[in-house]
């Protein structure tokens, strides 16, 4: 009996041990699974629904044209999409397969709301007012994105003149940014001057707004008048066209003027330019051949080489005394045009007889 007793005993802790055993292999075994979170999807990756099916992919098309809705290319887009999708996009390049310039299409992309960009507009255009359009696109399905419009940029025509009006060809102009940055050099009859009469240069603006046009190389034998803007600044909008004109003189030359003590412009009178270790002397009278400048009263005059010069008064202006100092001493070795200033006269007493 009592052994019959020591047997069952022995029997229920083995069961007991079993069951503890069980247990304790249950939990090992349940904290065996992972405990990292599942992996996100990859921009390449084909989303599912919720019932596993594969989604079909979708695609997606846009445009780039001018205000007349004319096809114009390649531009330049920044793309963004579902799943972090983010390509850089050029029409007829990479990713866009539609042979048509012009025209982009994206095959092969993931369902969900993308948004494009231009970021660099085609040759000769501005990037369009509104630079960013969204779409969503559908599996199986092909999206349209708003067509982007284009404004041609600024026109502008440049003329180098001579002081009788007629045009001189050979010169270059620089366009610069509101900060003084060179942004485009345009050379007389060069590529990027669409009119071929030397003496004009017409050609479009590489941006719009606010910049300058400067003229950074005038034609052989010529120079902006002394005071004159080498720059001229302005405000240019898309779509337009503007004409500039720089006035050119002679160079090496010597400008001056002869004036009563108010400042007013004296007609007449005769100065002598010379400079004796080169051999040069000459006279010239107010609007003689030797003098360029039209206007009574203001000389200008074109000189062989670029050296110092002797200028002096010979003959004043009829009624009034020679200016004093009447000699002055004239910098031209610049190769430009230089203004010796003015020479002022004090007004004769004239005796009146009635």
């Amino acid at each position: 009996m009592f052994n019959n007793l020591i047997q069952l005993d022995r029997r229920s802790v083995r069961r007991a041990s079993l069951a503890i055993f069980g247990v304790a292999l249950i939990a090992a075994c349940d904290t065996d699974r992972p405990t990292s979170p599942a992996p996100v999807k990859s921009a390449a990756e084909v989303p599912k629904s919720a019932e596993g099916m594969v989604i079909p992919a979708g695609n997606l098309v846009f445009a780039t044209v001018n205000t007349s809705s004319q096809l114009i290319g390649p531009a330049t887009f920044d793309m963004t999409g579902p799943w972090g999708y983010h390509q850089v996009v050029t029409d007829n390049a990479g990713l866009d397969v539609d042979p048509t310039l012009g025209k982009l299409r994206l095959n092969s992309l993931a369902p969900g709301a993308y948004k494009v960009c231009e970021t660099k507009a085609p040759p000769d255009f501005a990037l369009p007012d509104s630079t960013c359009h969204s779409g969503m696109v559908y599996g199986g399905n092909t999206t349209a994105v708003a067509a982007f419009v284009h404004q041609w940029l600024p026109l502008v025509e440049v003329s180098y003149k001579d002081l009788k009006g007629a045009l001189v060809g050979g010169g270059g102009v620089t366009v610069k940014d509101s900060l003084g940055n060179a942004l485009k050099y345009i050379g007389d009859d060069g590529i990027s001057d669409v009119n071929k009469v030397p003496g004009k240069i017409y050609f479009r603006l590489p941006v719009s707004g606010k910049v300058s046009i400067c003229a950074t190389d005038t034609p052989y034998g010529y120079s902006l008048p002394i005071g004159s803007a080498q720059c001229l600044t302005g405000t240019y909008k898309n779509m337009t066209l503007t004409f500039l004109t720089f006035s050119l003189v002679p160079a090496p030359s010597i400008g001056w003027g002869s004036s009563d003590l108010y400042g007013t412009a004296l007609a007449g009178g005769t100065f002598q330019i010379s400079n004796l270790f080169l051999g040069i002397s000459f006279q010239v009278t107010d609007n003689d051949a030797n003098d360029l400048d039209p206007a009574p009263g203001k000389f200008l005059v074109k000189i062989g080489k670029a050296a110092w010069y002797n200028l002096c008064e010979v003959t004043p202006p009829t009624n009034y005394f020679p200016s004093n100092p009447s000699c002055r001493q004239v910098d031209v070795t610049s190769g430009k045009s230089v203004w010796a200033n003015w020479f002022t006269h004090q007004e004769k007493q004239v005796v009146y007889t009635p």
